[in-house]
């Protein structure tokens, strides 16, 4: 489930599906330290309203690509722990802290919109990080999947087949994440997250089958499988996944999100004929280590 700039991840897994999606718009507001994002706490989801005005660099970095800033990770999350879980929420076990029995894990199930835990046993021989996964829908619930302790079965979605995700650890107010260049991309109440490679959309620096959208909760974007490759400009969305790959999800039109076209506002003519670059970010400069000159072509 992945949402606007933010924006979603890939949905989480149900008792029937083993695939993920990306997230959806919202109204609720929340601010960052130098810019507003729209975050949707009952959705996973965030999304960034295009708007016009300056754009301050100066938050950027130093190095550059073809005129355009490359900073560092917007928004990563952190590797050490510094604000554990307080504890289970509904279920049997605590998925950010992994407290089930040895030789058992804790995974998360969806029923009927509602996200509980559980623990399962570990198959023998399990999958590691990155290599393909497979769910037992027709075992118990939480489904097994053939994941190690720590890793989840998701992403099944397009040409993306299921692999083993890195759950993210510690506890949801300030989750963690293994690698320098991920984010954490949480469920809709945060009972979990999975963490995902972060991106810059003016990189196109994600695997050829994968977009780079807004992530959930964060001022950063992550590689995730385009759920409507096929998209054009100004077709509805309401995950952020929803746009294909080169458009953001955007909630610039209104109740519903629509795809727009990423744009490189530091570019001389970046957009169609009769269309102007706007800033994807609120406010007149990005969050910190944000690429200020991400931007949205709008009629």
């Amino acid at each position: 489930m992945l949402p606007a700039c933010a924006g979603e991840p890939p949905t989480l897994p149900s008792a029937d599906a083993g695939s993920a999606t990306l997230g959806s718009t919202s109204d609720t507001t929340a601010t960052s330290d130098a810019a507003t994002t729209r975050v949707d706490d009952t959705s996973g989801s965030a999304s960034s309203s295009a708007t016009t005005g300056d754009v301050d660099s100066t938050s950027a970095g130093d190095d550059t690509t073809g005129g355009t800033v490359v900073p560092p990770t917007c928004d990563p999350a952190p590797s050490t722990c510094t604000n554990p879980s307080r504890g289970p929420g509904p279920g049997t076990c605590d998925v950010w802290a992994q407290d089930c029995a040895v030789g058992e894990k804790c995974l998360p199930v969806e029923a009927g919109g509602v996200y509980y835990t559980g623990c399962v046993t570990i198959i023998a021989n399990p999958g590691q990080l990155g290599q393909a996964c497979t769910l037992d829908h027709g075992g118990p619930i939480p489904p097994q999947d053939s994941c190690d302790v720590g890793l989840m079965c998701l992403d099944g979605s397009m040409a993306v087949a299921p692999s083993c995700l890195e759950l993210c650890g510690c506890g949801p107010d300030e989750p963690t994440c293994s690698g320098e260049n991920q984010l954490c991309l949480k469920s809709p109440n945060s009972e979990f997250g999975v963490c995902r490679d972060a991106c810059d959309p003016l990189l196109v620096d994600c695997p050829p089958t994968m977009g780079c959208y807004a992530a959930p909760g964060t001022d950063g974007f992550v590689c995730a499988p385009s759920l409507a490759p096929t998209a054009l400009a100004y077709d509805p969305c309401t995950d952020a996944a929803d746009c294909a790959i080169g458009q953001l999800c955007s909630d610039v039109c209104g109740v519903d999100g629509c795809c727009l076209d990423v744009c490189d506002l530091s570019g001389s003519d970046p957009c169609a004929p009769g269309k102007a670059c706007v800033p994807w970010y609120d406010g007149s400069a990005p969050p910190l280590r944000c690429n200020p000159f991400i931007g949205v072509c709008l009629d």
